[in-house]
């Protein structure tokens, strides 16, 4: 080889090896190398029972992937091995802790790769490990956890099987500290790929979301930070900077989020008549504006990509406040419809009664004239 292409390749070799320690950086890499076919089989959250591989105290600490046993499994980003032991649950489990003090940890492991030990340097899709089914669990897969050192990165809502909608807008943060003093959180949040939920963990997908990017997305608001912007990503850069408008409208002004928002900018709710200005129409009115304005609108069907998940959750409400405010409106038309039946049957009656008073007088008259005969 000569000197030209041997610096040509070398060039070429360190550039493709800089993007991927660049990929790596952004999110985490697929421990599986889509050797499991990015299906997930239970939810992360879910609340099972001990018996099907729940735990005592509350939602699944974990996002369980397929993997068959022997299934090559790899360090999903740079970092130091914290641990590699066993328990009657987890059964063989490794932990990798990255720069930030992030930690991965992979549990039902079959065996681990030579030199990956206590203190050992691992790089981001290194192979670490092989899957398998030891431990506490209904079959081969991969339990995945990650956990983070601040309480305010926690995401780490717990699910129910047929929640509904309402009851997932309601579900709120739990805080499980592991011993190392980190703790648990989604781990769609920081993964590059969205794995697809399969079989039983499927059912909920109308609510909670057919993958584990949209599981997440819905529980918490955001688009997970670990999308990164190739092919294989479920959502595009124009969607992930729509749903982050709000956190960088907040952190334009130096605020928070919680600080930017109020009351008085209606929380980015979508434009249009809300329900407080519809005392002075009538129901059908107010049906016909509701649905010209979500299914003819064509202003309206643009802003649906612009907006906020939580302006979304907005709009929902206004959805049903403008419900129950039709609901109370045919209710009162009904109470005025029955008060008019009420009126005609007493005019009915009225005449009715009339007539049998006017024959029962003249059954009196008659009586009386027979009598003085």
């Amino acid at each position: 080889m000569n000197a030209s292409k041997w610096f040509v390749r070398v060039t070429g070799l360190l550039a493709a090896l800089a993007a991927q320690a660049a990929f790596a950086d952004s999110c985490a890499l697929d421990p599986t190398h889509g050797g499991g076919g990015m299906d997930a089989t239970s939810r992360f959250g879910i609340i099972r029972s001990v018996a099907t591989g729940g735990n005592y105290n509350g939602g699944h600490g974990g996002q369980d992937l397929r993997a068959e046993v022997g299934t090559k499994l790899y360090a999903p980003f740079d970092g130091t091995v914290l641990y590699r032991t066993a328990s009657v649950t987890g059964g063989n489990m490794l932990a990798i802790k990255n720069a930030n003090g992030d930690v991965v940890r992979m549990m039902h492991l079959s065996g681990f790769a030579d030199g990956v030990v206590k203190d050992k340097t691992v790089t981001a899709g290194q192979f670490v490990a092989t899957s398998g089914s030891t431990g506490k669990g209904t079959g081969p897969h991969l339990h995945l956890e990650y956990s983070v050192k601040r309480q305010d990165d926690v995401r780490n809502a717990w699910v129910e099987k047929g929640m509904t909608r309402e009851q997932v807008f309601k579900a709120q943060n739990h805080f499980k500290p592991k011993g190392d003093g980190t703790y648990i959180t989604d781990p769609a949040g920081y993964m590059c790929d969205a794995y697809t939920f399969v079989k039983d963990a499927a059912k909920d997908n109308a609510v909670l979301g057919k993958t584990t990017k949209e599981q997440y997305q819905i529980l918490y608001g955001s688009v997970p930070n670990g999308t990164p912007p190739s092919p294989s990503s479920e959502y595009t850069d124009a969607q992930a900077n729509a749903a982050n408008s709000v956190a960088v409208q907040a952190n334009a002004n130096g605020k928070t989020v919680t600080e930017f928002l109020s009351n008085n900018d209606g929380y980015g709710a979508l434009p249009g008549a809300r329900y407080d200005s519809y005392e002075n129409i009538s129901p059908s009115e107010m049906l016909a504006r509701e649905a010209k304005r979500r299914m003819f609108d064509a202003d309206w069907q643009q802003n649906l990509t612009k907006i906020s998940s939580r302006a979304l959750w907005v709009d929902y409400l206004q959805i049903l406040a403008a419900s129950n405010y039709m609901q109370e409106a045919i209710y009162r038309k009904r109470e005025k419809v029955e008060g008019l039946l009420a009126v005609i049957v007493a005019q009915q009656a009225d005449d009715q009664r009339k007539l049998v008073d006017a024959a029962r007088n003249r059954a009196v008259q008659q009586a009386a004239t027979a009598a003085l005969k």
